[in-house]
């Protein structure tokens, strides 16, 4: 029989612990790669949508704005108007006049389904769209009316 060696694995047998040993580092190195790589997709990804919301809500705000600031500038017009009516006694007719006109501009340019302009004045209900609400409403004790 043949001398034994002082080494408790055999040529063979190192050189299989030794593929082991290459095959799980490389494992472990493929997997780590691969999570890294998924995390920093991840983090993109989460980046671009929230940037994309950012600029949606941007693009967003600016079209409520366009909407509606031609119906405020339609309404600055409008108190302005009345505004002068009261600082030079206009009669109520006069002002109602002008609240139609401008009922009907702004629901034939800007907003086409307003409720248009109306006013209390001296107690006095006036509506630019001729609505009548009846004897027994009291524009002041709205709750609308009272927020403002």
């Amino acid at each position: 029989m043949g001398k034994k060696s002082g080494s408790l694995f055999t040529r063979s047998e190192k050189t299989d612990k030794k593929k082991v040993i290459v095959y799980v580092v490389l494992s472990v190195f493929i997997v780590a790669m691969i999570i890294i790589y998924n995390v920093r997709l991840f983090s993109e990804t989460r980046g671009h949508i929230i940037d994309s919301g950012k600029i949606k809500a941007i693009e967003y705000a600016e079209q409520f704005y366009d909407c509606l600031t031609p119906g405020m500038s339609a309404l600055e017009i409008a108190a302005q108007v009345v505004g002068q009516c009261l600082e030079t006694d206009c009669s109520l007719d006069v002002i109602l006049d002008n609240l139609r006109e401008g009922t009907g501009i702004i629901m034939n340019s800007v907003v086409p389904n307003t409720t248009g302009y109306y006013a209390c004045i001296d107690g006095v209900y006036l509506d630019g769209a001729d609505w009548d609400p009846g004897q027994d409403y009291v524009p002041v004790e709205r709750p609308w009316y009272l927020e403002a």
